[in-house]
């Protein structure tokens, strides 16, 4: 049985440092861990912001839908 999935693209600060340690990465990753996958991440850190499709579980993607730093940059792009 599979579960179903949304996947939406959306806009994110960037985290992290740079470091081995504390690579940069998509703020939205540390914001959302249940993030099922991270496809198509553009953008150059550790300035400005990145885009990324995620891939998420029903419940997180109602909790970004509803999560006003998210809301506004996000583009619904279905179930893959």
């Amino acid at each position: 049985m599979s579960t179903l999935y949304q996947r939406l693209r959306l806009s994110s600060p960037w985290a992290g440092n740079g470091t081995k340690a504390t690579p940069y990465h998509p703020k939205f990753l540390d914001d959302y861990p249940a993030t099922l996958a991270a496809h198509n991440i553009t953008g150059t850190p550790p300035v400005g912001s990145c885009q990324v499709d995620a891939d998420l579980d029903q419940a997180t993607y109602n909790a970004v839908m509803a999560d006003p730093n998210y809301n506004t940059s996000t583009q619904p792009l279905g179930v893959p």
